[in-house]
């Protein structure tokens, strides 16, 4: 459930506000659920989980090994640690691939929330 109601904030956020294209990593709900009594979120998290383009699953598993992608945290990339058996980003499995589709950005969820570096 609460990672329907991201999805569907994020969404609204998107449409609404930024006129960008974007790719967007939600963790599962008990990462989510794990963050909701926290009062020190880093506040580059969510930057940390957001790509500048938008990449369906299919054009996310076109990259090579160890590629780098982006994030709206300046300076900070993501890199493809995929192997031929299993996809994963930052060595977390994209469990829940196209979580929604639109012209304009893609959702995916992810096993668990990527550590954001120093």
């Amino acid at each position: 459930m609460a990672c329907n109601v991201i999805v569907a904030t994020l969404s609204l956020l998107f449409v609404s506000l930024i006129s960008i294209h974007a790719t967007l990593f939600v963790p599962l709900n008990a990462a989510v659920l794990d963050l909701r009594d926290r009062i020190d979120i880093d506040r580059n998290l969510i930057p940390y989980h957001i790509i500048p383009q938008r990449l369906s699953f299919d054009q996310l598993r076109a990259f090579e090994p160890l590629s780098t992608l982006p994030t709206l945290l300046p300076s900070k990339t993501l890199q493809i640690t995929a192997t031929p058996l299993n996809f994963t980003i930052q060595h977390t499995f994209i469990t829940h691939p196209d979580i929604y589709l639109s012209s304009v950005f893609a959702v995916h969820g992810v096993e668990h929330l990527f550590p954001v570096p120093l």
